[in-house]
């Protein structure tokens, strides 16, 4: 008996012609996940990047990020999908994503994004040099990128040889002790404390890269890793030798809200202070079960801890800041902040616990934030 492919006189298979224009539809609408790959010169954020597009089945954009040295220069953007790899030019006006002038970087992911349907990932390697947060409040701040990009992450590499001398790497005024510092903090003011590259890098970071960790001991593993919680504590530390990770799900697809709930949530309030300094610290704070009305008071209180760098008149600055919200109505919020920028996200229902704000970032005091939060939504 023939089959209907092979009897001529059949009549033709029909093809669903909408369902093929929505799964169309549904592809060009589907956001692109980012991750940030930022770090000191030699840390090791080449050879991840390279170790990411072996291991992993994904389509996925590397754009590498160095300074150049002509105003016109053309930047590599390498497509991998596990298997091979293809390279096209992008250009970056200037050569570079880290600059204070963004629309540079802006344009070159929008030119990226015309691409669109070759890759499913980006991954964007800043400079040694570059601080990660106005690149990643691009996502938020500009219209066209944040309907096709968002950011899923950012990853800070770190040398385990060297970082201890990086992070003491600050400008301050050797006349001054802890009580004078505090002093200054306590002035509205005062200027904060100023903080390395590798302080500020630490800082923003979901996940902490800690390479070459073969190369010191013990101890020297332990110190840098105490050292790293005092300033973030929300970030995940996974040492490495020549940035082999074991497993990928540790580095993408970091921002659902179960992947991220799961990797902070537990943390008891607390005032961390790495090595009794005032650069930059993890504050996180307790959050009672809210009505709308408590809610829209905490928004209030957020606006001006992230739009006017200052609590109760104490200065301070947010790098990164995460929270969630349990309302009374059985509903959950998750609250994720880079410097003034932040998102609300919408959860369906709750898990029975209570709510909870980590704050990292320069001037944080526990009982300042404590007392200043705890009047607000009395």
């Amino acid at each position: 008996m023939a089959t209907i492919q092979d009897d001529e006189d059949a009549p033709p298979l029909l093809v669903d012609v909408k369902a093929g224009m929505a799964a169309d539809a549904e592809q060009d609408d589907k956001k692109v996940p980012l991750t940030i790959v930022t770090g000191y010169l030699g840390a090791g954020k080449s050879c991840l990047l390279s170790n990411i597009t072996r291991q992993t089945n994904k389509k996925i954009a590397v754009i590498m990020n160095e300074f150049g040295d002509s105003v016109d220069i053309e930047k590599s953007l390498t497509v991998s999908d596990g298997t091979k790899s293809y390279t096209e030019w992008l250009e970056l006006g200037n050569g570079c994503l880290c600059c204070s002038v963004k629309d540079n970087g802006v344009a070159a992911l929008e030119s990226l994004m015309e691409k669109k349907g070759k890759f499913d990932y980006i991954l964007l390697e800043t400079t040694g040099l570059a601080d990660p947060g106005p690149i990643a409040q691009m996502f938020w701040l500009d219209s066209a990128l944040a309907s096709t990009i968002y950011l899923d992450g950012i990853i800070t590499v770190v040398d385990a040889v060297n970082i201890i001398k990086s992070l003491d790497d600050t400008v301050v005024d050797a006349h001054h002790n802890d009580d004078t510092e505090t002093e200054q903090l306590n002035s509205t003011s005062a200027e904060l404390v100023p903080t390395s590259t590798a302080y500020t890098q630490i800082s923003y970071a979901d996940v902490i890269i800690l390479n070459k960790s073969d190369l010191v001991d013990d101890e020297t593993r332990r110190d840098i890793a105490e050292r790293i919680a005092g300033i973030n504590s929300l970030a995940t530390i996974i040492p490495t030798t020549f940035s082999n990770v074991d497993s990928l799900e540790d580095l993408l697809d970091l921002s659902t809200v179960t992947n991220d709930l799961s990797r902070w949530e537990n943390m008891a309030p607390f005032s961390a202070r790495a090595f009794h300094d005032h650069r930059i610290t993890t504050i996180s704070l307790p959050l009672p079960v809210m009505s709308r009305d408590s809610y829209n008071t905490f928004d209030k209180w957020l606006q001006n801890l992230l739009w006017e760098d200052s609590v109760d008149s104490h200065r301070v600055e947010v790098h990164r800041l995460k929270a969630k919200i349990v309302l009374d109505s059985d509903e959950m919020l998750i609250i994720q902040g880079v410097r003034d920028t932040y998102d609300i996200i919408p959860v369906a229902s709750t898990d029975g616990s209570s709510g909870k704000v980590v704050i990292i970032g320069k001037g944080l005091d526990y009982d300042i934030l404590h007392n200043s939060l705890a009047q607000m939504i009395q």
